[in-house]
């Protein structure tokens, strides 16, 4: 073979194995899908906390931050801040009792009051958006909260009688009035415990919702009273990788079922704006957007979130971010308000 056959031979082999590269691991989408409207820093320097666990935009456009004062405990507490960012208000009851907080899951915003979920106490605690503590109210288990209609859901590890399933979630749904239980909806029922396997579920109209599994690349369409209308995805992308369940005793991990965990494709959350899904997916440990619309086709494939800006919410009108300053000796904080922007 001459020298020239043997050189285009190798530039054959070079352009077939990058192609072959390039089909079985799509680049990311590096236009930002973004259009910046308002950058509002949150004023919090004078506050000692380790991390901004959970932020709600507030009707009258303040915020309110769930904050967790340690890194190395389950002491959380709720600032209330203006809409420029400044602290009104900081609640910070811990313990046990009425209005007392413990391991907050998450908060939500009512017309008229926010609501706080816990994890290990059976309550869900009602304060006025100036966080005045207004009742608890007693429900089957703690869990993360979301409103739903005429519902609030609740994702627990289910119970029946005396036996606790810990390898099965359940959405628990409640009046969103009353407080009282009404139903069980839908359940995962294939993750190890410590797996993050509750659903997060999103409002597509008055009589739609959407909600996903943290273990499926998959958005499931359910009428008001949660019965499963449809699964949107049809065709599940090449670089999703699929969750195989776990094994062992899932509470004894060692190095090889933590790499086992970075391995397959987590689904984070699901939001739903301007007509279109955002779902939010980790690939190892990167933080991935796609974009689909109503029909289940795929806008945008892959868009590469920056891990000091996250999509944290997205509230009817606007899409918010939290930009954080990684490299600051304090937490420093940023909101950005934004639409979509995928021209």
């Amino acid at each position: 073979m001459t020298k020239r056959k043997i050189s285009r031979l190798i530039a054959l082999l070079f352009i077939f194995g990058f192609t072959f590269t390039i089909a079985v691991y799509p680049e990311s989408n590096d236009k930002s899908i973004y259009k910046q409207v308002e950058r509002i820093k949150l004023n919090l320097e004078k506050v000692v906390f380790a991390a901004a666990a959970n932020i709600i935009v507030l009707p009258d456009g303040g915020f309110l931050v769930t904050i967790r004062e340690s890194l190395y405990s389950d002491l959380f507490s709720l600032i209330k801040l203006s809409k420029n960012g400044d602290v009104l208000k900081i609640y910070d009851k811990h313990g046990n009792g009425p209005g007392y907080l413990q391991r907050v899951s998450n908060c939500l915003v009512k017309e008229n009051s926010i609501l706080v979920g816990e994890f290990n106490a059976p309550y869900i605690h009602e304060f006025s958006h100036n966080l005045d503590f207004i009742a608890d109210h007693r429900i089957k288990k703690g869990g993360k909260i979301y409103l739903a209609g005429k519902y609030i859901g609740v994702w627990h590890d289910h119970i029946t009688g005396d036996i606790k399933h810990t390898q099965y979630y359940m959405l628990a749904l409640y009046d969103s009035t009353s407080y009282n239980f009404k139903k069980y909806a839908y359940e995962v029922n294939d993750n190890p415990a410590y797996v993050y396997s509750w659903g997060n579920i999103v409002k597509v109209d008055e009589k739609t919702f959407a909600g996903v599994y943290a273990t499926e690349y998959q958005i499931r369409i359910l009428d008001s009273e949660f019965n499963l209308q449809k699964k949107l995805i049809k065709d599940v992308p090449d670089y999703i990788v699929k969750y195989t369940p776990w094994k062992e005793n899932p509470h004894n991990l060692d190095d090889s079922g933590i790499k086992w965990m970075e391995s397959w494709s987590k689904i984070e959350s699901v939001y739903f704006y301007e007509g279109k899904f955002l779902l939010k997916h980790m690939i190892g440990k990167t933080m991935f957007i796609d974009v689909i619309d109503q029909n289940g086709k795929t806008l945008v494939n892959r868009f590469k979130e920056d891990k000091n800006k996250n999509l944290i919410l997205a509230d009817g009108k606007y899409l918010w971010l939290l930009e954080t300053d990684k490299d600051s000796d304090e937490p420093k904080y940023v909101m950005i308000k934004a639409t979509l922007d995928l021209k």
